[in-house]
């Protein structure tokens, strides 16, 4: 009974850390880090870019995948198969490119802004061809992308980032202890999850 419970605990961790959310929070994270760069720029241009975000790497992907699992191309939403993995990883990242694209091109979005979303469809692409060969925890991708991009946007905020990357840490590890204890992911995934997420956000931030 109390691994029951640990387990629906596990699984609500899941869905509120999903990674197709991950893009939008470190969105916010970026604006938030320097609230005033909009301010004698383009004021709008930060509602344009988070509702840019939210369509492009949220609502677009998410329908994608409910009329898939409406034509019985995928069995779950959670697509605990590899090969369930395929289309949706094809038609999510065309969504994330395409949002990265509109967003990166945006008349008052610094291009620095727009590197989160790139990392985004880095770690997409990186997990897609991994996905062939075996699984990978999307999850700890997305944690761990979304932690480093606290990191690396730390020496541009106008105020210190620590409490929250601290914050953001341990979230990471409970993001993967839920995994492994919903037996959706080994451990080796999961690392190797963590690995991808970092590296695909210092590269976007290094291009």
């Amino acid at each position: 009974m109390k691994f029951k419970r640990l387990q629906n605990v596990a699984m609500s961790i899941s869905y509120i850390t999903h990674p197709m959310m991950m893009p939008l929070w470190a969105t916010i994270c970026v604006v938030l880090a320097n609230p005033y760069i909009f301010a004698s720029s383009n004021p709008i241009a930060v509602y344009w870019m988070l509702a840019s975000v939210f369509i492009n790497f949220i609502a677009f992907p998410a329908l994608a995948i409910l009329l898939m699992l409406r034509l019985k191309l995928v069995t779950t939403v959670q697509m605990t198969e590899g090969i369930e993995r395929v289309l949706p990883f094809i038609a999510t990242g065309l969504f994330y490119v395409w949002g990265y694209v509109v967003v990166k091109n945006m008349d008052g979005v610094p291009i620095w802004m727009s590197k989160p979303l790139l990392g985004a469809c880095i770690a997409l692409f990186v997990a897609f061809f991994i996905n062939i060969f075996t699984k990978i925890s999307i999850h700890c991708v997305g944690m761990a992308g979304f932690v480093t991009v606290l990191i690396l946007i730390n020496s541009v905020s106008t105020y210190s980032l620590l409490p929250f990357i601290c914050l953001a840490v341990v979230l990471m590890g409970i993001v993967g202890s839920a995994r492994y204890i919903l037996h959706a992911h080994t451990i080796s995934q999961i690392m190797f999850g963590y690995v991808i997420g970092v590296l695909s956000q210092v590269i976007a931030f290094s291009i």
